[in-house]
């Protein structure tokens, strides 16, 4: 079961990376230089990471009975750049630690 969860982990970090690439990096490069390449790049990346996210959330949560609330704080923390960080290091990581 532990394993689920660090995959979870791990899918989780990377989508955050994606996403601060994708806002910080990509999207300026698309709309200051006008080169889209970074958008249709990370965009893709972030996409497949998001949908894995959202797939291994259902998995680990099942395993784990989460609530409602925590598949909408997960959902949440998929949406908004960056907190899928705060996501692990508040609940996941204490949640692998038991």
């Amino acid at each position: 079961m532990k394993d689920t969860l660090n995959t979870f982990r791990k899918i989780a970090f990377w989508e955050g990376v994606s996403a601060l690439i994708l806002f910080i990096v990509a999207m300026p490069m698309k709309y200051v230089f006008d080169m889209e390449i970074g958008v249709k790049i990370f965009g893709n990346i972030h996409g497949f990471l998001v949908v894995l996210f959202l797939l291994f959330m259902v998995i680990v949560g099942t395993k784990y009975k989460w609530s409602m609330g925590v598949y909408v704080v997960c959902i949440v923390a998929s949406i908004i750049p960056g907190a899928t960080f705060v996501l692990d290091s508040k609940f996941l990581k204490p949640l692998s630690l038991k």
